[in-house]
């Protein structure tokens, strides 16, 4: 995905397209999701490093509902030189939001100014597992309630086997909010070198009516 292109491309070539559909990146979140078919597992989407990606008519945020598998995730990356990929949701309630998804990495991507959550992750009605995120940034949003990472549970529905590694959660209202519904389950969840450390309120919030397990920290800071 490359914003200084001129014409938006296939997604299948660094090299900008010398017309609209070729061989050549997306240009926008917008473009990326409405690719033809969505992504499937062992994707890669990746952004150049040095831009800035912003949600614009993705008022919702950019919603991830599709899957990998074990061994082949789709991977949210990076490419080229420079400062990380800036997502920047401030036309937006949500950065990146991923629906009951399962074998997903965000890698090396930094998040702001949503209005409620840089990233979210729910299992409304079916679960949410083995989301990984690693070398994420996410620096605070456009209102004083905004979320760095937020987790939700529906009433009976669960999520699972995160990791969260070498990342930092600076300047939200909350580092992480979890929030379990009735019988909803969280558990399964690593931090690995993590800072998460000037958020207005707390570094990790549980919203908790169903149940919360095995979370790990080590090597971080709260």
């Amino acid at each position: 995905v490359d914003n200084t292109c001129t014409n938006n491309g296939n997604g299948l070539s660094q090299t900008c397209s010398g017309s609209v559909g070729g061989a050549g990146p997306f240009t926008t979140l917008a473009n990326v999701k409405a690719k033809a078919g969505g992504y499937t597992a062992g994707d890669f989407v990746l952004f150049k490093r040095g831009q800035t990606f912003p949600t614009g008519t993705l008022t919702s945020g950019f919603i991830i509902n599709w899957n990998g598998t074990v061994g082949n995730v789709i991977t949210f990356g990076d490419y080229g030189s420079g400062t990380k990929p800036v997502i920047d949701a401030t036309s937006a309630t949500r950065g990146f939001d991923l629906q009951q998804v399962n074998y997903i990495t965000l890698s090396n991507l930094e998040f702001r100014n949503a209005t409620q959550n840089n990233i979210l992750m729910r299992s409304t009605t079916a679960a949410l597992s083995n989301i990984t995120l690693d070398g994420v940034d996410v620096l605070g949003g456009t209102t004083a309630a905004v979320v760095g990472v937020g987790f939700f549970t529906g009433a009976s529905t669960n999520i699972s086997n995160l990791t969260i590694q070498n990342s930092t959660l600076s300047n939200n209202s909350y580092g992480f909010s979890l929030t379990t519904g009735t019988t909803g389950t969280f558990g399964a969840m690593t931090f690995v070198d993590v800072i998460v450390n000037n958020n207005a309120n707390d570094g990790i919030r549980i919203n908790r009516n169903g149940i919360v397990s095995s979370i790990t920290i080590s090597e971080s800071t709260f």
